[in-house]
């Protein structure tokens, strides 16, 4: 499994409303446009991309963050607090 934050900066509402029910089925929200996503591997990041393409448009962006497991057990917030608590191995 690996992990991933997915940040997006999009102009259209609508658009913007379907890239987030999309990221929302690999992993969760944690901003209004930041997501903490897992993915099996590079084959179904790449089926993620192909889906979201169509609904991006000039101008628009969005970035995907690889996150190696020890970057995540080191991150926290502003109070400290551990964040990124998606697990190493996620069963379907």
């Amino acid at each position: 499994m690996n992990l991933y934050l997915a940040c997006f900066d999009i102009t259209d509402d609508a658009n913007r409303t379907r890239v987030g029910k999309h990221l929302a089925v690999y992993g969760q929200r944690v901003q209004r446009s930041v997501f903490e996503i897992v993915v099996a591997g590079e084959p179904e990041l790449a089926r993620l991309k192909a889906e979201i393409k169509p609904l991006l448009a000039a101008g628009d962006d969005l970035r995907f963050y690889a996150i190696c497991r020890a970057c995540r057990q080191r991150s926290h917030n502003h109070r400290d607090e551990r964040v990124a608590y998606i697990p190493a191995a996620t069963i379907l």
